[in-house]
């Protein structure tokens, strides 16, 4: 097995069992819909490859396949590997030889797999995984969600037979004095007939028929014993659709001409993993297929790195960016408790998350000792946790310990003072996905009803029902202005604003007071890979210095390197003023545009990418993705969906906070018209002797 496809193999894993969590699913077999576009890029196929190989082995081993560990699978070179115990017996994954081909013009295959039959269902007594069923789905814009919908509404009917037939064993009962016999647990006229499953299930082939590759190989053996499928399914045992991974080329959503498609899905409880953009970084290795150069394709640098990001782990990500965002939520504040205040700097206990990060030996096998270190005036004894809940209650005094971005050629220095803004991250951690509410059958049923008609057994959408629900606005009716914003106040919304789902306004990235994915919050997934510490001066006018850019993007967003060498950036009082000679023509045109039309070039965003596996040394031309890359991107212009800048800075308690004079500018969330990343050729990010980060030390990972 390649590389390349071993770890997209890891990425499939990761997604799969430690950012969803599907197979904690009780009550109810899971099943998982992949959605590809209908002529699939390289990069696409290798990301499904690595879901279909993934879901197979999962299917032949059970318990055995979580226990084994895949971190193994990142250490791999681009060499192809030689086959071991775990590769036989899976899809066709050696070289040039993917169940969607790398050939130009391969479409992808409709149908499904994995519908075991007769495994006892998981229960919360157990801590036996849940069997995972999967279909393979060409996308296609005019009825996705409605065809999710119908999905969702014939899946939660698999095993209405066995609860026919408990209800005929009821009446039958009754019928001969049996009355204190239990009732079916289920109301029978919610119960399809047999008939009119079989229906469904025909209308829902060819997806619910056998995945079958382009040379009509089946992916499985026939699991029904003889029997139609549509009559196993009828009378197995109940199952959930409950996760969709969107493969796309660009963004099914710009199809739909819908933002945030996710949150439809979220909406439905689906649990969503997205892969966006993967045309922009596939471009090399389609051209490569096209010339017939199949295995080159297959070793692609930006297909190979793509994939091996996607693994990275939510729980290592998590960690390391708790580590970060708590030490800057903490140390930029002066506050009464002595927190980041000047007195008690020295002998300053380490954060929690500090102290767990250094030690973790998860994330040492990743990074090089000293990528990142606490208060370095600390004593043994000092090394000890400090709850940073407690420290960021206490109030603010004014600003704290400045931030700087120390630049590889040390004398270039950006320098945030004034205070930071509450971090925010992106981890793929999401807190929904473990606790019990969301992981057992009856209560997600209860939570998320089905969107098709009951009573109409499936013939349509329920009167009323909205594609659109996360993106409309919640209706007034005749309530009065108080009883209204007392509503939303209770629900956790705000007037005249659309219903979003929780934190996810920005590819996953959440704050300390809104966790992602939590029982409060209908949104488990997000778009990948993950890794990120998102923040900004919480003054614009207290952001100062010099740095070295060293890519940008360009006129169509693709990742551009600055050659023969980086950039010099000059920011003053938060505006960029200047460019030093050399700088290529094409981003001084882009800064250009910036000026005509919001005036003044502001820098907003500051990005920490926390991803080991995209960087410098690992190019890859999507933007997004390269944002996670383990350094530091800004933003340009006055555009940012997640910062609104205030007037005066609030206590944990709302209280307005002392010492804290704004004298940037008070800018709303739809702000300006640019949001352009540029990477900073970052050495180190410090806060005086409490907090380094340090990117020079490297990673330890090739």
């Amino acid at each position: 097995m390649s590389a390349t496809i071993k770890a997209a193999c890891a990425c499939a894993s990761t997604l799969l069992f430690h950012s969803l969590r599907l197979h904690a699913f009780r009550g109810a077999f899971p099943h998982i819909l992949i959605v590809v576009d209908r002529v699939p890029c390289v990069l696409q196929k290798v990301v499904t490859e690595g879901y279909l190989q993934v879901l197979r082995a999962y299917g032949q081993q059970g318990a055995a396949y979580l226990t084994e560990n895949h971190d193994s699978l990142l250490a791999a070179s681009t060499e192809t590997l030689a086959e071991t115990a775990g590769d036989r017996g899976s899809l066709k994954g050696h070289d040039g030889d993917l169940f969607i081909p790398l050939e130009p013009g391969a479409e992808t295959p409709s149908g499904s797999a994995g519908f075991t039959m007769h495994v006892p269902l998981p229960s919360f007594a157990t801590d036996d995984p849940a069997p995972l069923s999967y279909s393979l789905m060409p996308f296609c814009s005019e009825d996705f969600l409605s065809r999710v919908r119908r999905l969702q509404q014939f899946f939660r009917h698999c095993g209405d037979g066995q609860l026919q037939h408990q209800g005929d064993q009821h009446e039958a009962a009754a019928a001969a004095g049996g009355a204190t016999m239990t009732s079916p647990p289920t109301a029978p006229s919610s119960v399809w007939t047999a008939e009119l499953f079989r229906e469904e299930f025909d209308e829902l082939c060819p997806l619910l028929g056998p995945l079958l590759s382009s040379k009509g190989d089946s992916v499985e053996v026939n699991v029904a014993e003889g029997k139609p499928l549509w009559q196993a399914l009828f009378n197995g045992p109940p199952r959930e659709l409950l996760g969709c991974v969107l493969v796309q080329e660009n963004a099914f959503q710009n199809e739909m001409r819908r933002y945030r498609l996710r949150l439809n899905l979220f909406d439905l409880g689906v649990r969503v993993a997205e892969h966006c953009h993967l045309g922009i970084m596939s471009q090399r290795a389609d051209r490569l297929a096209t010339e017939g150069r199949l295995k080159e394709a297959l070793e692609d640098d930006q297909v190979y790195s793509y994939a091996r990001s996607c693994a990275f782990r939510p729980e290592q990500a998590q960690c390391l960016a708790k580590a970060i965002a708590d030490s800057i939520d903490l140390y930029s504040w002066c506050r009464a408790g002595g927190a980041s205040c000047a007195a008690a700097r020295v002998g300053q206990a380490l954060p929690a998350s500090i102290t767990a990060a250094l030690q973790s030996a998860e994330l040492w096998s990743i990074f090089n000792s000293g990528a990142l270190n606490g208060c370095t005036s600390a004593t043994a004894a000092d090394r000890t946790a400090m709850d940073v809940g407690v420290a960021l209650r206490e109030p603010i005094e004014g600003p704290g310990i400045p931030l700087l971005i120390v630049c590889r050629d040390a004398a270039k220095v950006l320098t945030y003072g004034g205070g930071m803004e509450d971090c925010l991250t992106n981890t793929g951690y999401y807190e929904a996905a473990y606790v019990p509410e969301r992981n057992d059958v009856a209560r997600h049923r209860e939570r998320f009803r089905t969107a098709y008609n009951e009573v109409s057994g499936g013939g349509g959408e329920s009167e009323g029902v909205e594609e659109n629900t996360a993106a409309t606005p919640p209706m007034h009716g005749r309530l009065k202005k108080k009883e209204y914003l007392a509503m939303l106040k209770e629900k956790g919304q705000k007037p005249n604003k659309p219903q979003s789902d929780g934190a996810d306004e920005e590819d996953g990235a959440v704050s300390r007071s809104a966790p992602a994915g939590s029982c409060i919050s209908n949104s488990i997934g997000g778009t990948f890979p993950i890794g990120e510490v998102i923040t900004e001066s919480f003054d614009l006018s207290q952001l100062s210095g010099t740095c070295d850019v060293f890519a940008y993007p360009d006129m169509f967003k693709q990742v551009t390197m600055s050659h023969p060498a980086p950039f010099t950036m000059t920011v003053e009082r938060g505006v960029v003023t200047h460019i030093s000679n050399g700088a290529p023509k094409e981003f001084l045109d882009l800064l250009s545009l910036v000026r005509q039309v919001e005036g003044k070039c502001y820098v907003r965003e500051l990005g920490i990418g926390l991803n080991p596996y995209v960087g410098a040394a690992h190019v890859v031309s999507d933007v997004t993705t390269f944002e996670r890359q383990w350094g530091i991107h800004l933003s340009l212009g006055q555009r940012h969906p997640l910062f609104v800048k205030q007037r005066e800075r609030r206590n944990a308690d709302g209280t307005v906070a002392a010492g804290v004079q704004v004298d940037g500018p008070i800018l709303k969330r739809k702000a300006g018209k640019y949001h352009i990343d540029v990477f900073v050729d970052a050495a180190q990010l410090r806060m005086g002797n409490m907090f380094v980060v340090d990117f020079t030390k490297g990673i330890a990972v090739p």
